[in-house]
C-alpha cells in the first residue's frame, strides 16, 4: 500500500533570493556591499606587495586550455572554477580583487536577506554585516586569496539552501 503524501504547507518566509524585493534595490545592497572592497583593491594597485595565493592562481589560470577536448589538462588546474575565472581576467591582480569584491557583494547581500529571512531584527542584520565588513581579514582574504574567497561564498550559499531545502521543504 502506498502511504499517504505529506501536506504541503505554504512557506511563511519568502526565498533569501527576493530579499529586498526589488531588483534595483538587490543590485544597490551589493554595490554597496561591494564598494568598500573595490575601494581597497584600487588603492593597493600600486602597491608592491604582491599576493602569493592569488600569484599562484594566475599561474593556474595560464594552464587552462579552452576547447581542448581532452580533460586531463584540468588537474593541473584544480580547482577548476577558480583557475577559470583568472584564466578569464587574464591574471592580472587588480582583476582578481574586483572580482572577490564583486563576489563579496553577492554573498553578503545574500547574507543579509538570509537573515532577514530568518527574522533576525535590522540591528541585529546590521551588527553581523558590520562586523563582516568591518573586519580586516575578510578584506586580506578578498585582497590576496580568491580562491579561498570563493569556497566561502559557495559554503554561505550551500548553508541557505540546505536551510531552505529542510525549514521550508523548497525543492
Amino acid at each position: 500500500p502506498a502511504s499517504p503524501a505529506l501536506p504541503r504547507t505554504p512557506s511563511p518566509r519568502p526565498a533569501a533570493e527576493g530579499r529586498p524585493r526589488r531588483s534595483a534595490a538587490r543590485w544597490a545592497v551589493r554595490a554597496a556591499f561591494a564598494l568598500p572592497f573595490v575601494a581597497v583593491a584600487l588603492l593597493s594597485r600600486d602597491s608592491p606587495w604582491q599576493p602569493t595565493a592569488n600569484t599562484a592562481l594566475a599561474a593556474r589560470g595560464d594552464l587552462v586550455r579552452w576547447g581542448d577536448t581532452d580533460p586531463s589538462w584540468m588537474a593541473d588546474v584544480f580547482p577548476p572554477l577558480s583557475a577559470a575565472l583568472s584564466s578569464l581576467v587574464g591574471g592580472n591582480a587588480l582583476a582578481l580583487n574586483l572580482l572577490a569584491a564583486v563576489v563579496l557583494g553577492f554573498t553578503l547581500q545574500r547574507l543579509a536577506a538570509v537573515l532577514v529571512r530568518e527574522g533576525f531584527g535590522t540591528g541585529a542584520t546590521a551588527a553581523v554585516l558590520s562586523i563582516l565588513v568591518l573586519s580586516p581579514p575578510l578584506y586580506y582574504l578578498a585582497a590576496n586569496d580568491l580562491e579561498s574567497l570563493l569556497g566561502v561564498a559557495l559554503l554561505v550559499l550551500a548553508l541557505d539552501g540546505i536551510a531552505s531545502f529542510v525549514e521550508q521543504r523548497s525543492t
